[in-house]
């Protein structure tokens, strides 16, 4: 195996929760790729920790669908086609797009003042510089009416659906032109979150995930 991780020192309190978020990160940074082999002896022996912790820790990736574990072959990252993708991202939209519209009367003025900033510190070109810090961003205006819905079973499976995308995050960000149709997606959100159109909500929010699962598709097909 190629990768190289970190030694845990062993006065860590918890191996397992060190080593799945080590795992995920690299999953999402896609310096473990689709379709690759978690060989536990490897990663044992690069973590300095024992298989128990690792087991834990891949079976933590296995809930969050970011590994699969194969009978007698033992685990690997999901490789997922280009319409899996595509369908993903359309899943996601449907129930966000859903919370949106729930949201659109809760939404209060501290609510909108957030959506603004945020939308105007995703503007700024030192942000968009910092991939990592832009995505964070972007999460929290997504988050700021997903949450104001007050429905705890949709934000759930909102969140459980929308976190296998993260590892396709850092190929959407790198197309052209990506960030500011996401920045004008937001305004035309925030416009009609401000004119408490919740129809028009949704379809917006809708269409703004769906629209990125198409071209990740595409970029990916070609």
């Amino acid at each position: 195996m190629p990768q190289t991780f970190k030694t845990i020192s062993k006065e860590e309190n918890s191996l397992a929760g060190i080593v799945f978020t080590t795992l995920k990160k690299a999953i999402f940074s896609g310096q473990l790729k689709p379709g690759e082999r978690l060989i536990e002896s490897a990663l044992s022996s690069q973590f300095g920790v024992s298989s128990i912790p690792l087991r834990e820790a891949i079976k933590k990736l296995e809930a969050e669908k970011l590994v699969e574990v194969i009978p007698y072959k033992g685990a690997r990252v999901v490789k997922a086609s280009p319409q899996d993708i595509e369908d993903m991202y359309a899943i996601v939209g449907v129930l966000e797009g859903y919370a949106a519209k729930l949201a659109t009367p809760l939404l209060n003025n501290s609510h909108l003042v957030k959506l603004e900033k945020l939308n105007e510190e995703l503007q700024k070109e030192e942000l968009k510089r910092n991939v990592k810090n832009w995505l964070k961003a972007n999460n929290q205006f997504h988050r700021t009416f997903t949450d104001a819905c007050q429905r705890p079973n949709l934000i759930n499976a909102i969140y459980e659906k929308i976190g296998p995308l993260g590892r396709y995050w850092q190929i959407m960000i790198s197309m052209p032109g990506i960030m500011d149709d996401g920045i004008n997606d937001h305004s035309r959100i925030i416009d009609a979150f401000e004119s408490k159109d919740s129809k028009l909500v949704r379809k917006l929010v809708e269409n703004h995930r769906i629209i990125s699962g198409r071209r990740i598709k595409k970029y990916i097909e070609v």
